[in-house]
């Protein structure tokens, strides 16, 4: 599986940038689980074409969170909806 080029993260009290920030062990688990499950792998290439970013709101500790497309097509965010679980 390709790797999605801009993830941030954000637990409420920082903003974690995939660019600027080597993620720990929790966020790139939180990461995995978020993309896998939320129906990101279909699409991967298309958001790095597109220089889109995941993302990702969770809580404090990166157990669990809920993630959007911001920064790409109309297109591409109506094909998410449809594939979205």
């Amino acid at each position: 599986m390709n790797k999605i080029k801009n993830i941030i993260l954000n637990n409420f009290i920082t903003e974690y940038d995939s660019s600027k920030y080597e993620f720990t062990n929790e966020m790139n688990q939180l990461v995995n689980s978020i993309t896998i499950l939320g129906g990101f792998p279909t699409i991967i290439d298309k958001i790095n074409s597109e220089n889109g970013t995941v993302y990702i709101k969770c809580n404090s500790d990166f157990s669990s969170g809920s993630a959007e497309l911001i920064n790409v097509s109309s297109e591409l965010k109506a094909e998410y909806e449809k594939i979205r679980p």
